[in-house]
């Protein structure tokens, strides 16, 4: 099971008639591509979705003024973004949303001094916390990588490339499964017509 960066790399490398790396640094065609390339493909696909596996709920330390200066206007405020981001999903306060602006690696905004600011944030979930169903995407996603990069083969290239954003939309449909089902919103009108009794009649029986 490919529940590694190498195992990935592997797994499309072998899959597209390649020899598998030791390394990436083993001097290899293959070990040049991959190392390149392979974390901005996969942070790149994490990114595209609120993917509730590589999901995280942080509350963000704010910066000392008086040691880091002031915040460029027209903000009042800074804090500091986790290592581990790869896309921001919400910034909020008290529950809302709130105005906010990066900052290279932090986030300016106008929250008072004693507001939690929570982030909500996509981080570069490590590759055994992957379910299967997008490990089966970023190999084939690799597959298209190394498809161009080790002898140029295009058309087989964009083949696989197809083949991930199937199985990425498999994946996005299994990813929003994982939650409790949600009761079916029903119309008493709709029951009506069924000849279903509402609540309220019920009630009066």
């Amino acid at each position: 099971m490919a529940t590694t960066d190498f195992g990935i790399i592997n797994a499309a490398l072998t899959r597209t008639g390649n020899n598998p790396i030791t390394s990436l640094t083993d001097g290899s065609l293959g070990a040049k591509i991959a190392a390149s390339n392979y974390d901005d493909l996969v942070e790149a696909e994490l990114a595209n979705y609120p993917w509730k596996r590589a999901s995280k709920i942080a509350q963000l330390d704010r910066i000392d003024a008086d040691t880091m200066g002031d915040p460029p206007e027209p903000w009042s405020a800074a804090y500091q973004l986790p290592d581990d981001l790869v896309e921001i999903r919400t910034v909020k306060v008290a529950g809302r949303p709130i105005d906010y602006e990066v900052h290279g690696d932090k986030i300016l905004c106008d929250a008072g001094t004693t507001d939690a600011v929570i982030l909500h944030y996509i981080w570069r979930a490590a590759e055994a916390d992957w379910p299967a169903w997008f490990r089966l995407g970023m190999i084939h996603r690799c597959e298209a990588m190394f498809l161009r990069g080790i002898g140029e083969r295009y058309q087989e290239a964009d083949d696989r490339d197809k083949a991930a954003e199937r199985q990425f939309a498999r994946a996005r449909n299994r990813d929003s499964q994982s939650q409790t089902a949600r009761e079916p919103m029903t119309s008493p009108t709709l029951e009506a017509r069924r000849g279903i009794p509402s609540a309220s009649a019920i009630s009066r029986v």
